[in-house]
């Protein structure tokens, strides 16, 4: 699949990405991560990866689309800017801060799943441990690890963009 940049209007509806490959090869770069490994093929499999994790990420977003038919999130409307009080960031324009978001995702996504499945250990809770002749011995209940993992970095850029900036309940 073929990158479209998001050019701040909204108005391309085959757009499906904030930055492109040159990009984030410039990010990378800047970060001492090589990126050289990789064809542009695979760093834009990274960058929509990349993307589906921040499109899941919308109903966090400070103000509402721009544009109602755009096909990403951003730009948008109604956004104070942290950066400078009592002004509203342009609603044609795609923050910095997102896009170094997107950069730092897909680099993330080069050792792991933005967004994996719920996983499912078919071994429960150890209910009995022997230590002589090792034995143990497993619930028969299935464990469910409910939740992604954070990603420090992509989220230090996002955290502005998120209404009550970033503050969120933590989940236990």
């Amino acid at each position: 699949m073929a990158l479209v940049i998001e050019d701040g209007t909204g108005s391309n509806p085959a757009a499906n990405s904030y930055q492109s490959v040159a990009d984030l090869r410039a990010y990378a770069k800047a970060g001492s991560i090589s990126l050289n490994h990789k064809t542009d093929a695979e760093c834009e499999g990274l960058l929509i990866q990349a993307m589906r994790y921040l499109d899941g990420e919308e109903q966090r977003w400070k103000g509402y689309r721009a544009n109602p038919g755009q096909p990403l999130a951003w730009p948008r409307a109604d956004v104070w800017d942290v950066e400078i009080p009592g002004a509203l960031m342009p609603s044609n324009e795609i923050p910095s801060r997102l896009e170094n978001a997107q950069c730092a995702l897909a680099i993330e996504a080069l050792t792991q799943d933005l967004l994996p499945n719920q996983e499912i250990s078919n071994k429960g809770q150890v209910i009995k441990e022997k230590v002589g002749d090792i034995e143990k011995v497993y619930s028969s209940d299935k464990v469910v690890k409910p939740y992604t993992d954070a990603f420090a970095k992509p989220h230090a850029h996002l955290a502005p963009l998120y209404k009550r900036q970033g503050l969120h309940a933590v989940r236990s």
